[in-house]
């Protein structure tokens, strides 16, 4: 996991510093919450071997932990809701150049947080006012809670984002192909490649965001740990990086360092 958080701040960092590196802003809500989701699994790292950790450390995991899984869910599906209104806009225009980001984007870049903090404070309220409802999984790997009413809150959660998602990028594809039926000129503009490439990619991380949701679903939910869970859990933000993380562009920039 630790070579994880490494990739994802090295995939990260190009477009923060770089001209040349450009993303869409909910581009970075999804890295950052693959950073979140990869963190949160290492909080208990040293101390695996004591009988129970830090209480305060244990809630503060479980709260990330549950909280991650509809973070993602929600980052993913800003994202896609993103690329399709982006392509709506470009084929609604003239010239089928790119436009400016919306204003209205800020409310896809600030609900995966407010989602992260509403679970994480429910967590934190109905599984550490009681006292009772934090325990460690077998082996020490993490702390989990017991609370059903949390673990239901993230599960339902992680299927509503999924479902929109989906569903999200289902509309774009009809979208592409209608356009394509219609026009069967956008194969040659620079700006509809961008959004193609941006598109297919995005399908793909859904399924590596849909293993790793349910993989955290089912780690919140599961008494002993089930030790292909905890070995398939790094492969989550790897597949991120995978996916995103190997454009050209940031490639070039730790190559050129421009």
């Amino acid at each position: 996991m630790f070579i994880s958080i490494v990739l994802l701040v090295m995939t990260i960092v190009p477009p923060l510093f770089s001209p040349h590196v450009v993303r869409r802003k909910t581009w970075h809500t999804l890295m950052l919450s693959m950073l979140v989701f990869a963190i949160g699994e290492i909080l208990l790292v040293g101390q695996q071997t004591t009988d129970f950790p830090n209480h305060g450390l244990c809630l503060v995991q479980v709260g990330i932990i549950q909280a991650t899984p509809p973070l993602i869910g929600t980052a993913m599906a800003a994202y896609v809701i993103d690329i399709y209104v982006s392509i709506r806009r470009m084929f609604m225009s003239d010239n089928w150049e790119d436009g400016p980001e919306s204003r209205n984007e800020i409310i896809l870049l600030f609900i995966p947080w407010i989602v992260l903090f509403l679970v994480f404070f429910e967590t934190v309220l109905v599984v550490g006012l009681p006292g009772d409802q934090l325990t460690l999984s077998t082996p020490h790997y993490y702390c989990r809670t017991l609370s059903r009413t949390s673990i239901i809150v993230s599960v339902v959660l992680v299927v509503l984002t999924g479902v929109i998602a989906i569903g999200v990028q289902a509309a774009t594809a009809w979208m592409l192909y209608k356009n394509w039926l219609r026009e069967k000129k956008w194969s040659i503009t620079s700006t509809m490649r961008k959004y193609i490439h941006a598109f297919i990619r995005t399908i793909t991380f859904t399924v590596i965001a849909l293993m790793g949701m349910g993989l955290g679903v089912a780690i919140i939910s599961t008494a002993d740990t089930v030790f292909t869970y905890v070995i398939l859990l790094p492969f989550v933000p790897l597949g991120a990086v995978a996916i995103f993380g190997t454009y050209k562009d940031i490639m070039s920039f730790y190559v050129f360092w421009k």
